[in-house]
This record gives C-alpha cells, structure tokens and sequence, in this order.
C-alpha cells in the first residue's frame, strides 16, 4: 500500500502469512510420521516480509552463513516458533 500525506510518499509491506503457517503445520505433520528418516531435514519457512526485516536487521542477505545464524537465532527466541517445522 502506498500512501502520500504531506507530500511524502510511505510504501506500508504487508503479507498474509496465514498459508505459511499453514504449510508449516502440514510439514511439521507430514515430518512426524517419517520420522525414521533423519537424513534431510527441513527446518521451517520464512515469509518473504519477514526475511526482508531480518536482513535489514542484522545486514546480511538470504542465503549468506551470517543471514542463517540470525535467522536461526530468531527462529528459537520463540517469537517465530510457529515457522518452525522441528528443532535444529
């Protein structure tokens, strides 16, 4: 959404998270009655707002060692529980 007001211009992000949330669940479910295979594992889904702020946060990209150390250090503060599918 782009507002202007006072001759300014604010870009406000949003994104409905609800369907990650949900596919989350759906993994989390699914990773539970495989658990006898510990191989692969898959950690959890960020949305794409959320990864923006946490960038910005701790200055690094998507996809850098220094981005999945802030990110996973976020991911068990317990604020961001529910993107997670198990434990690291």
């Amino acid at each position: 959404m782009i507002k202007e007001q006072d001759g300014k211009v604010h870009i406000v992000h949003s994104e409905d998270v609800q369907p990650v949330l949900d596919a989350a669940k759906q993994q989390r479910d699914m990773l539970a009655e495989l658990s006898s295979n510990r191989r692969a594992r898959y950690a959890g889904t960020i949305p794409g707002t959320v990864a923006r702020q946490w960038s910005m946060e701790c200055g690094s990209t998507p996809g850098t060692p220094e981005f999945a150390a802030y990110a996973k250090k976020k991911l068990l503060s317990g604020d961001y529980s529910k993107l997670l599918i198990e434990g690291f």
